[in-house]
């Protein structure tokens, strides 16, 4: 068939104006993302953008941003010292410019990992996997309240995934640790595959963002790590709110909201946290780097004591990843089922929250609100147990295969 058509200046003109498609669409869908928004004046209640913003222009006046409540829903700044440096010169654009640049740049993004993820680079079917991902609803809320969980995502699946990266292996994985601490847990990952010199950047940039938050913030740093993570208190609401989806909410909803319960929920959320890494080198041995690293992402929802439903942007490698042939039928049961779940987001539509009404539930609204969880262990379990009667691989796999490799150009960042 010729094709030749579709070289001419006004298929080409078309296929750029499909290319902002996508980003006009998040601008569009954003302000009804979260109650408060409105289209028209263009403002959405990104919430959380706001907070960061404030805590750095707090911090640039001399605020306290350990004790000080933000926006008009309160919210505590609950992120490294280096994350609230970096928002300092942010704070000092126009916001409405913030809220246009921070969507366009997640969108950009998402673009950006689909192509590494081997989706095939036509314009339509980019178009059509972008407007897929843009509606999976950790995708859309994270866009709507302002979050970073985007950001943290591409830091580091644009970091460990082949191609081409900015600084060596693990440099933005460290970043993207001293930004939001969870993706710290792929230091054990990369261990687990004796990527000694991969783990050493990502150690080194976590080591040198965290000194830069101690030399310039030192009471604030002290209080982050003693205060918010020793001591657990994150100033953000009960462990067992609905919308926390972690190893710890799904134990304090489940058993009871008690001291007892907090620390077997902290210690058995590091388990299978530290379960996943294990089990993301196996999968990456094993030629399916993609499945691995989404592994590893879910773990550290599991392992965070608090992991918010919009956190659940690893549903986007790993639902992908579920295409993947070599997968075992168990995974792909197991994961197709988090995938679409966690995609619909369905649970807090279907059960009351707020006003403690979690302590209420009964036996079956329980185990309603722990499918995330539930499904998630089990996902970590099966790839675990599959993994460990699969020979490896090639220790340098790739995410596609050769042939597709050659049909995709490669991607930029």
């Amino acid at each position: 068939m010729n094709l030749s058509f579709l070289q001419t200046p006004g298929w080409r003109r078309a296929g750029q104006v499909l290319e902002l498609v996508p980003f006009l669409a998040a601008i569009v869908m954003v302000p009804f993302v979260i109650p408060g928004g409105t289209l028209v004046p263009w403002h959405p209640y990104t919430m959380d953008l706001q907070t960061y913003l404030d805590a750095g222009q707090a911090l640039a006046h001399g605020g306290d941003i350990l004790t000080m409540r933000f926006t008009m829903n309160q919210l505590a700044f609950i992120y490294p010292m280096f994350s609230a440096l970096v928002a300092v010169p942010l704070s000092y654009l126009p916001y409405t410019l913030m809220q246009l640049a921070w969507i366009v740049l997640s969108v950009l993004l998402i673009r950006t990992m689909l192509r590494r993820f081997g989706v095939p680079a036509g314009v339509a079917v980019a178009t059509l996997t972008t407007f897929v991902v843009l509606v999976c609803e950790p995708v859309r809320s994270t866009l709507g309240y302002g979050q970073v969980n985007v950001i943290v995502l591409a830091l580091v699946v644009l970091d460990l995934l082949p191609g081409r990266r900015i600084g060596p292996r693990g440099a933005m994985t460290g970043l993207a640790a001293s930004i939001k601490l969870t993706p710290a847990l792929f230091a054990i990952y990369l261990l687990s595959m004796r990527r000694w010199k991969d783990t050493a950047w990502l150690v080194a940039v976590f080591a040198a963002t965290t000194a830069i938050g101690f030399a310039v913030l030192p009471h604030e740093s002290i209080g982050f790590w003693k205060t918010i993570l020793v001591e657990q208190d994150t100033r953000t609401g009960a462990a067992y709110y609905l919308s926390n989806q972690s190893v710890l909410g799904g134990m304090v909803r489940m058993f009871g909201d008690t001291h007892s319960m907090h620390v077997l929920g902290i210690v058995l959320g590091a388990l299978v946290g530290l379960t996943a890494a294990i089990a993301g080198a196996m999968w990456t041995r094993r030629g399916e780097e993609l499945f691995g690293i989404g592994l590893v992402g879910l773990g550290t929802l599991m392992a965070s004591p608090l992991s918010w439903t919009h956190h659940f942007v690893w549903v986007v490698p790993l639902g992908i990843a579920m295409f993947r042939y070599a997968l075992p039928l168990s995974v792909k049961v197991i994961g197709g089922a988090f995938a679409v779940w966690t995609t619909a987001g369905l649970i807090l539509q279907w059960l009351p929250y707020a006003q403690n009404q979690e302590l209420t539930y009964t036996f079956f609204q329980d185990l309603v609100s722990d499918v995330t969880p539930i499904l998630s262990v089990a996902l970590i379990i099966a790839a675990v147990l599959t993994a460990a009667r699969r020979p490896a691989s090639a220790p340098e796999p790739t995410p596609v295969s050769t042939t597709e490799r050659h049909l995709l150009p490669e991607p930029t960042f």
